[in-house]
């Protein structure tokens, strides 16, 4: 009675991480969701790169004084990570299924889908934006694995298994701007910036 239960246990909490196919019981699992569905603006990753860079010289073409403010949506952001998202993973054995970026005035939200063989790894990862050495960092606050609700350093050792950098590491710094701040907003990501002198 109690090896019973406790496999069943075991199989039901599998199949809430949503990694694989559990018989019966995956029928209970539901996924972590996105705040909202984002529409990516098809972009290639040297689009993506000098987005930001050609805003701000055209507000300096206006004749503005920086530091310039630029926009960038969440569909630009989403269109831009699904150009790169390819060189980030471990290796080409991995497929993206969804990979989408959505904004509000609380939280950055990704959220990844990816296959390997028949396994899955699903995840939602919620980052506050920091500003720092001219970019910016995105530090996670609320990660939900499968259904589970997990605890940012334990992410990190799962992100390892299907990206080939830890995803606090990254600083996305913008060619010719120097990043001043980064304030969220529904859909979109303020960025104000001045030229590299």
């Amino acid at each position: 009675g109690i090896i019973l239960a406790t496999l069943l246990l075991l199989a039901f909490a599998v199949a809430k991480t949503g990694i694989v196919e559990v018989p019966g019981f995956s029928r209970f699992y539901h996924g972590p969701e996105a705040v909202r569905a984002v529409t990516p603006t098809p972009m290639t990753a040297d689009a993506f790169r000098v987005l930001v860079s050609s805003r701000l010289i055209s507000k300096a073409a206006q004749g503005l004084r920086p530091p310039y403010t630029v926009r960038v949506t969440e569909g630009e952001l989403t269109g831009g990570l699904g150009a790169v998202i390819g060189v980030a993973l471990r290796d080409e054995s991995w497929k993206v299924s969804e990979a989408q970026i959505a904004v509000t005035p609380e939280f950055l939200e990704f959220l990844g889908k990816f296959e390997w063989g028949v396994f899955h790894v699903d995840t939602r990862i919620r980052f506050t934006a920091i500003v720092e050495k001219g970019g910016v960092r995105f530090e996670p606050t609320d990660i939900r694995f499968g259904d589970y609700p997990i605890h940012p350093s334990f992410a990190r050792s799962i992100a390892g298994i299907v990206f080939s950098r830890d995803l606090g590491t990254w600083i996305l710094t913008f060619g010719d701007g120097m990043l001043e701040q980064a304030t969220l907003v529904d859909g979109a990501v303020d960025i104000v910036a001045s030229p590299n002198p």
